[in-house]
């Protein structure tokens, strides 16, 4: 159900808890987590049988800096009788808009993984270098965490185990585990406020992937068409899959349907986690990313 609640600094736009929701159970839950600069989502799934039965969806009013993030996930959390507890089964974290590359499998070394990234952004103090192993895309994904957020979470769950994936990465496993037998070339766009992540599969294998900013619908559509151009896709005939926060009426999307033939919004649910009639009165694409996060677990 959508929530009234509204705070003087973010707003609970959505929040779904299933009846099956048990706190004597909730070693079996695994928590996943997406933060950015202008949002706090979550949901809990039960690793015993797939199920998502929790679900909340927070929306800050301005544009946090790191300092301004924490102090609200602190009142947040201190809102919240589940959160703050430490018998989840697990917890895997996105923090959303940090920098990142991909290094195929046969060129990554793992003794000096900052020298990929230093070529696009150079390590900083206030950074934590972080390494995932895609080996559905075979290739490592390799991003920066914040610091300060990786010692909050830390310090919020000192006996849980705490996975940092980049956004690219949940994104990436979602479509493998959606799309296992797609064939040709396929593009991917996952759409948030101000930028997207466009990624190029074909025959399952991982082509391109970089994220976007956009001011506005025009914006937008230059990158795609340049990306389109670039990689000799056909507009008419390459399949054209786009998830994220968008729907069918607004200005992006419609964009997406002049220029593009093969266009499609994915609103199936994810085919790897279950679902309750709860979750019919919302959008699950909006929450792509964030559900293929649980595929970063170890219960998977």
């Amino acid at each position: 159900m959508q929530s009234e609640k509204i705070d003087k600094i973010y707003q609970l736009e959505t929040n779904i808890k299933s009846d099956k929701f048990d706190v004597e159970d909730m070693s079996y839950y695994q928590l996943c987590i997406s933060i950015s600069s202008e949002h706090f989502r979550f949901c809990a799934i039960n690793a015993l049988d797939n199920q998502c039965l929790l679900l909340q969806d927070y929306r800050f009013f301005s544009r946090f800096n790191t300092d301004e993030l924490l102090n609200t996930l602190n009142r947040i959390f201190d809102n919240d009788m589940f959160l703050k507890a430490n018998f989840w089964k697990s917890i895997n974290i996105i923090q959303k808009g940090q920098p990142f590359t991909f290094v195929p499998n046969s060129l990554f070394e793992e003794s000096a993984p900052d020298r990929y990234l230093k070529l696009i952004a150079p390590t900083s103090e206030k950074d934590t270098l972080i390494t995932v192993k895609q080996e559905n895309m075979n290739a490592v994904n390799i991003s920066y965490i914040d610091k300060k957020i990786q010692k909050w979470f830390k310090q919020t769950y000192p006996t849980r185990e705490l996975n940092f994936v980049h956004q690219t990465t949940a994104f990436l496993e979602g479509i493998h585990k959606q799309f296992p037998r797609l064939s040709g070339a396929n593009v991917h766009l996952f759409i948030e406020n101000n930028y997207f992540i466009l990624a190029i599969l074909r025959e399952g294998e991982l082509e391109f992937c970089n994220v976007f900013s956009y001011r506005d619908a025009n914006d937008f559509i230059y990158y795609v068409l340049f990306v389109f151009d670039e990689f000799r896709l056909s507009k008419d005939g390459t399949s054209l899959l786009v998830y994220g926060n968008i729907n069918p009426v607004s200005a992006v999307y419609q964009k997406l349907q002049t220029y593009f033939g093969a266009i499609e919004l994915v609103t199936d649910s994810p085919n790897w986690i279950t679902f309750e009639y709860l979750f019919n009165e919302i959008s699950n694409y909006h929450y792509f990313d964030l559900y293929g996060l649980y595929l970063n677990s170890e219960s998977l």
